[in-house]
């Protein structure tokens, strides 16, 4: 019992000083003012905050009135409830439970103030196309690149909808209907299975990712909701899997089954999913 206890409180320890420590902040304080992405500063930079908007009326909600409006846990819980559903119908044996980002939350905000609805932000799909060796040895996400993917969607109405989310998602979740049937392969005796082409669907569907931050925005009478996802490695065909039961290969760094989704590997450390993404590069968590 008592090393069982060891076990968790170690490495929580080690956690909590290096997230204490005068050099923790550096994952967060990385200066992406000079980042461009394009022509322009990565969207990250607090300089992009101007507010550009040609509409007549515009309210772009902050993470405290998105907090106020119960949207925040229900962002997360309708993406963790999607991919706990996606890995039982599709077989996906390593999908992670994935956590609500303050970082891609502000880059989601940030780009909102942008006013630029219907476009993708520069920032977002900027990793290169990989292959299947490369990508499985990709375990942790690069503070760096800051390799996201961005999902977007505007409708029209007069009010901010309670059923919100279940349009955005559904229009999300079905776009999997335009693609065919995931193709299995085997790698190093291990059985893979990729979705070929690149959508909103795989974007939220991808088992790697790991946080997720969003952002809700009124232009005129349209409402748009944006979301950025982390670590996105892309495959040069598609999403890329591991095929099997739920939470049969877990990365080594999430080897427990979700508690209240079991069909997701997780890892025993409530932490703020953007400490975890430093604590992950400093030292190897594996409770």
């Amino acid at each position: 019992m008592l090393s069982s206890h060891l076990t968790v409180a170690y490495p929580l320890f080690l956690a909590s000083l290096i997230i204490l420590s005068p050099n923790a902040s550096s994952a967060f304080t990385n200066d992406f003012c000079k980042m461009k992405c394009g022509t322009r500063r990565h969207t990250l930079c607090n300089q992009v905050k101007a507010h550009n908007c040609s509409n007549k009326s515009y309210h772009i909600y902050s993470s405290a009135e998105l907090e106020d409006l119960d949207l925040r846990s229900q962002l997360i819980m309708a993406h963790n409830g999607l991919r706990e559903r996606i890995a039982s119908r599709m077989h996906v044996a390593d999908m992670v439970l994935s956590k609500w980002s303050k970082q891609l939350a502000s880059m989601a905000e940030n780009w909102a103030l942008q006013c630029r609805p219907y476009e993708d932000d520069e920032c977002a799909h900027t990793s290169l196309p990989m292959n299947v060796r490369t990508l499985l040895n990709m375990s942790q996400a690069n503070q760096e690149e800051m390799f996201v993917a961005m999902n977007r969607f505007c409708f029209t109405s007069l009010y901010l909808p309670r059923e919100l989310l279940e349009i955005v998602f559904n229009r999300w979740y079905f776009e999997k209907d335009h693609m065919q049937a995931p193709k299995k392969r085997n790698f190093q005796n291990q059985t893979l299975a990729l979705l070929s082409g690149e959508n909103n669907f795989t974007h939220l569907a991808d088992p790697r990712i790991r946080r997720i931050g969003c952002s809700v925005a009124r232009y005129d009478n349209t409402y748009c909701i944006f979301c950025f996802y982390d670590p996105y490695y892309r495959h040069t065909e598609g999403m890329l899997f591991s095929h099997g039961p739920p939470a049969t290969h877990c990365p080594w760094q999430y080897p427990l089954k979700g508690l209240n989704f079991p069909n997701m590997c997780t890892r025993n450390i409530f932490l703020d999913a953007d400490e975890v993404n430093f604590v992950a590069d400093k030292i190897h968590i594996s409770t």
